[in-house]
């Protein structure tokens, strides 16, 4: 700590380092806080590394999505599964053959009815926008069983 004695010479130094620093462009301002005791020159702190400018924010990833079945042909009657995942989404929806609100990943089991070609597709949507499967096709068919059930219908319907 310094004594009253010592006053009037550490104020002529900071004067002069005032005036010196002033001189050179520059300021380095050091001191002593509180009680400690010390010969009143400063320490030079190491000059730091400047600081990297962080990077910008990523844009959010697009969403994918892939559907696919169990069979490409079924049998009326029947069941058949599509399964569906998807990477980067927050909702899906299906659409084709089916409608309506679906979890990012998942399967239905779906029994088949009647004849001809199903279509199949889901669109997922999250922050980095949306996407839509590939269609899925499946075709419906009747067995050999059920066409000759249908024949004989339609000969007896026939006759009449």
């Amino acid at each position: 700590m310094y004594q009253q004695t010592n006053s009037g010479h550490f104020m002529r130094l900071i004067k002069l380092t005032l005036m010196v620093a002033a001189a050179a462009g520059s300021l380095l301002l050091s001191g002593c806080g509180g009680g400690g005791s010390g010969n009143g020159a400063g320490v030079t702190p190491e000059p730091q590394p400047p600081v990297a400018n962080p990077e910008p924010p990523t844009a959010p990833a697009a969403p994918t999505v892939s559907l696919e079945t169990d069979s490409a042909a079924v049998t009326s009657g029947d069941s058949f599964t599509l399964s569906w995942s998807s990477t980067d989404a927050t909702s899906c929806e299906a659409s084709g053959s089916w409608t309506g609100t679906l979890d990012a990943t998942g399967s239905l089991t779906q029994q088949a009815y009647g004849l001809g070609e199903r279509s199949f597709s889901i669109t997922c949507s999250g922050d980095g926008g949306e996407a839509t499967s590939s269609p899925v096709v499946i075709q419906f068919e009747i067995s050999p069983a059920q066409q000759a059930s249908a024949a004989a219908v339609s000969a007896a319907v026939s006759i009449f």
